[in-house]
């Protein structure tokens, strides 16, 4: 593969899954399924829409970065580190198809998301629809927000489901503050524990989820300080039981243990010889 302006390169999908599960009580027969309407996949402009191409999402923002301890230049880009309006604010939307597409089926549509400030490049063979989005090396912690009503007492009847990709590395995904997983990462691999039961970490009102991930250099040398980067968050499910009418068959409703899934997916960049 040939490299892209700046001696940047490009990068591989490897994929991986992380499965949460938490114990969940039997719902009472007077139980409505209420979805979420508020958690949104990335780059949605409704739950089924998506914003256009290098459009600001309205529901996803970098709310945290940090630089990696060398300084220094790359051709065609700011000095590094870089300033925090490249990396702090709501994030942009793009279709790159090369990584994973935009998803356009099921409840909930998403497309990739980057941080505010990068670099778009349509850099062969992503002319004309789809771009690589270049921006500085660091973690990033990109971060969303839905609601649960104050009025719902039963935390145990909450659950939501989806997928998570990053360039190059996912770090974690925490909710409320808590990492839903205690995924630790050392290259390629991981360990994943679920000892914390996730309803105990819904709140009613606003709750906040948080998704860490890292852009990698791509030289031994460490002095290509920006490179493709990108995230997708794909809600696959969300929904809560309210006592409320109209009454649902409790046989719909799972019992016992209520199986909660994060996929996560990790993008590794492929290294090339300059």
């Amino acid at each position: 593969m040939s490299r892209l302006a700046g001696g940047v390169r490009r990068s591989a999908l490897a994929p991986a899954l992380v499965v949460i599960g938490l114990l969940g009580a039997a719902p009472h027969a007077a139980a409505a399924v209420v979805e979420i309407g508020d958690l949104f996949g990335t780059g949605a402009a409704t739950q089924t829409s998506l914003v256009a191409n290098g459009a600001t999402d309205p529901h996803y923002s970098v709310v945290a970065f940090v630089s990696a301890t060398n300084t220094g230049t790359q051709a065609g880009f700011p000095p590094y580190p870089p300033d925090a309006s490249l990396v702090l604010g709501p994030a942009k939307a793009y279709r790159i198809d090369q990584w994973t597409p935009n998803v356009t089926t099921g409840p909930r549509f998403s497309q990739w998301i980057t941080p505010p400030g990068g670099f778009p490049t349509t850099d062969p063979p992503f002319n004309p629809q789809d771009q690589f989005v270049i921006a500085p090396v660091g973690r990033y912690v990109y971060q969303t927000t839905f609601t649960l009503p104050a009025s719902l007492t039963d935390l145990t009847r909450v659950a939501i489901a989806g997928t998570f990709m990053v360039d190059n590395l996912g770090l974690a995904v925490s909710l409320n503050g808590t990492d839903l997983d205690a995924t630790q990462f050392s290259g390629e691999n991981f360990v994943y524990d679920t000892s914390t039961p996730l309803a105990s970490l819904f709140v009613a009102g606003v709750n906040t989820l948080q998704f860490r991930g890292r852009n990698l250099f791509n030289t031994p040398e460490e002095n290509d300080f920006y490179n493709p980067t990108g995230m997708q968050v794909t809600i696959t499910s969300a929904f809560y039981a309210s006592p409320t009418v109209p009454e649902i068959d409790p046989a719909a409703w799972p019992t016992g243990l209520i199986a909660v899934v994060v996929g996560l997916a990790l993008l590794e960049q492929r290294r090339m010889r300059r």
